[in-house]
Parts: structure tokens; C-alpha cells; sequence
């Protein structure tokens, strides 16, 4: 009630009219600003979250790494997590990448399109049929049913325009119909996507990027 959120709308709305590029994550949905480029991120909404996109930072990038994030950000999103379920999901996102084809020992296949969501809950429910008596698998995907059912990971993926390449496009990305352990998996998401992304990018010393969360201690 101090004033915060008002605060940061003011700052982005200048920002973005100076033409800086800025990017807006609103966990409440009163975070809005003038000439934002506006995602409502939802269960309808037609953009989503990939979190098995792949960094292709040819130092540390790849499926491996990638798989090696998401089982952790699942496991702080879905507390409590036993150590056997999280071996099942370590393999089944590893196997759901080598079904597309992405291979770490290969770069040439981090280019080909990327498995999403669906296609990690094809992989648990062809497991649980294979292996009707692993309770661990049934376990593993009752945990990880809101994740699956609210779809939001299984869409193509929000553009975000980051790149300081081309004209500063700002966005805001309302994630604020979203359950929390949601919100937590899409922000975090998000923002390693954006930080993985600026590794990659030279720097030339300017601010290319402002970046505005409201609540950062739901991320």
C-alpha cells in the first residue's frame, strides 16, 4: 500500500516511451503499463511456456542441462518430491527428448523442434502402462497433474521480443491467472530464458534491457 506497483508502472510507461526495451512480469495482473505488448498468460490463452527450450550456448547448453534445470524447478514447484520420483522424471524428460531426436553428444540436432509438456506426459503415461505396478510413475504424474492439465506448457512459446537486435518492443507478461506453483514454474522459465539469451548477446556497455517484476518473492 506504499505506492510500489504505481511506482514501477510509471517507470516502465517512461522507459518504454524513451524507447527502451522492457520486460513486465505482473504475478496480480495490475501491473499495466501504456504501450506494453501485452500476454495473459492462461489456460485458454493461445501462448505458452516451453520449459524443455533449449539453451544452445555450445558451452554448457543442450538436453542434459536443460533436463537437469527442469527436474529441479519441478521439484521446488511441487514440494514434496521423493528421491524416486525424481529419478522417473529425470528419465522420462531424457527419454522425451531423444524421442525428438535432441541429443546432447549431437549439436546439430538442438536446432530441431523442441519437445514440450505433452509430449513429457505421453512419455510418464506410456511408462505406467508399460509398468502398471511402478507406483512411483503413478505417483509422479498425480504430482504433476496441474501442470499438465492447465496446458499452459504445452503451447508455442510467448515471444518476448528480448533481442537488443531490431526495434525495442516492451512486455508484459500477466501470469496472474495461474495458480502460484504455476506462476513459480512460468517465471522462472522465463527468466532463465532471458538470461540465457543475453549470455549469448555482445554487450556494449548499455542497459539493452529493464526488468520488472512485482513480487519477486514469488519467483
Amino acid at each position: 500500500g506504499t505506492g510500489k506497483t504505481w511506482t514501477m508502472r510509471l517507470l516502465a510507461r517512461e522507459l518504454a516511451l524513451g524507447g527502451s526495451r522492457c520486460l513486465l512480469i505482473d504475478f496480480h495482473g495490475d501491473l499495466v503499463a501504456p504501450g506494453m505488448q501485452n500476454y495473459p498468460i492462461s489456460l485458454d490463452y493461445e501462448f505458452g511456456v516451453n520449459p524443455l527450450e533449449l539453451s544452445l550456448d555450445a558451452n554448457g547448453g543442450g538436453p542434459d542441462p536443460q533436463r537437469f534445470e527442469v527436474v529441479e524447478q519441478l521439484r521446488t514447484a511441487f514440494r514434496p518430491m521423493g528421491g524416486l520420483q525424481l529419478v522417473a522424471l529425470d528419465s522420462c524428460i531424457g527419454e522425451t527428448y531423444a524421442t525428438a531426436g535432441i541429443l546432447q553428444a549431437d549439436r546439430g540436432t538442438w536446432t530441431r523442434p523442441v519437445p514440450h509438456f505433452r509430449h513429457l506426459l505421453e512419455e510418464i503415461d506410456r511408462r505406467i502402462v508399460a509398468e502398471p505396478k511402478d507406483v512411483r510413475i503413478r505417483g509422479l504424474r498425480t504430482k504433476l497433474a496441474m501442470a499438465f492439465d492447465f496446458q499452459i506448457f504445452s503451447k508455442p512459446q510467448v515471444p518476448l521480443q528480448i533481442s537488443s537486435e531490431g526495434p525495442a518492443v516492451s512486455v508484459r507478461l500477466d501470469l496472474s491467472r495461474l495458480p502460484a506453483p504455476l506462476q513459480f514454474l512460468a517465471a522462472d522459465t522465463l527468466l532463465k530464458l532471458v538470461f540465457r539469451q543475453r549470455q549469448l548477446q555482445p554487450s556494449d556497455g548499455a542497459v539493452s534491457l529493464h526488468l520488472f517484476i512485482d513480487e519477486t518473492k514469488l519467483c
